[in-house]
């Protein structure tokens, strides 16, 4: 193998290696979108049938939601998203489908709060 062989392979090495660090940080920086707009998407969401939000519901309960989310699968558009309302209680855990109209409970006291939420509005 001659140098100018061994110098290519060498700045063919540093090529992938930087092009695969740009790839790693550009998918960062859209997880990092994606869980932004999944703890929104969350904060916002009524339930059908319902008047109060989830973030209001989670304010009523004396403290600002801490949410924090992560990207189950990237290829799906589903983050998870928990959202600890008092320092008392565990986080609630919602799973947030970007294909999807409506949250989903993964625990039973997120479950409670969407029914909760759900039978607030006045009978028609």
């Amino acid at each position: 193998m001659g140098s100018h062989t061994i110098q290519r392979l060498g700045l063919a090495l540093v090529f992938a290696a930087g092009l695969t660090m740009s790839l790693l940080y550009l998918q960062g920086l859209f997880d990092r979108a994606d869980e932004k707009k999944a703890v929104a998407q969350l904060l916002a969401y009524v339930p059908r049938g319902g008047l109060t939000s989830v973030g209001e519901a989670l304010l009523a309960r004396g403290h600002a939601p801490q949410c924090s989310a992560s990207v189950t699968s990237r290829l799906r558009g589903k983050v998870t998203v928990s959202c600890l309302a008092s320092t008392a209680q565990k986080p609630l855990q919602f799973e947030i489908d970007f294909g999807g109209s409506t949250p989903r409970p993964l625990d039973e006291s997120a479950n409670e709060l969407l029914r909760t939420l759900a039978r607030t509005a006045p009978p028609p």
